[in-house]
């Protein structure tokens, strides 16, 4: 822990967290005749679907029971003793989307912030964090990293 810990600033902290995109970051698109399709990581990963069908069941409450509409999706890592960059969207996109997040791999004192709350993250439960307020993820004095998946799911009212 010594040296590298102590040479190691806010900087350098959020540099060392990952972000994995999954198929490209786009889950749906419109093919030819406009229509919305899967793209290939919802038609071949049989896992993957059942996360999906998982985060689409579980996101209902948010959506007035309707089904979850995915957007995007990427894996995130966040190694020991490091933070992503205090983030806030506020662009078309982000007004348009809900944002789940769902710990793949745990870590004990890797935590999710987003505004005022705090929480770490129980293994394969679905979360809606607001990508709208200062929001972050760190994971300090942890011994292994946490990974968790990202789905922004679209919102109701957003603009047809």
């Amino acid at each position: 822990m010594g040296a590298d810990r102590t040479r190691t600033g806010p900087h350098e902290l959020a540099a060392r967290a990952q972000r994995v995109e999954v198929g490209g970051g786009v889950l749906r698109d419109a093919d030819a005749e406009g229509a919305i399709v899967a793209l290939d990581v919802l038609k071949e990963w049989l896992s993957a679907r059942s996360l999906f069908t998982k985060l689409k069941n579980e996101a209902a409450p948010w959506l007035d029971g309707q089904a979850a509409i995915l957007m995007k999706a990427c894996i995130e890592v966040v190694n020991p003793d490091c933070a992503t960059p205090w983030t806030q969207e506020n662009d078309d996109y982000a007004k348009s989307i809900h944002r789940l997040r769902v710990c793949l791999i745990p870590s004990p004192n890797a935590m999710t912030h987003s505004g005022p709350h705090v929480a770490n993250l129980g293994v394969g439960l679905v979360n809606l964090v607001d990508h709208t307020v200062q929001n972050c993820e760190t994971n300090f004095g942890a011994p292994c990293p946490r990974t968790h998946l990202i789905v922004d799911v679209r919102r109701l009212d957003a603009d047809e």
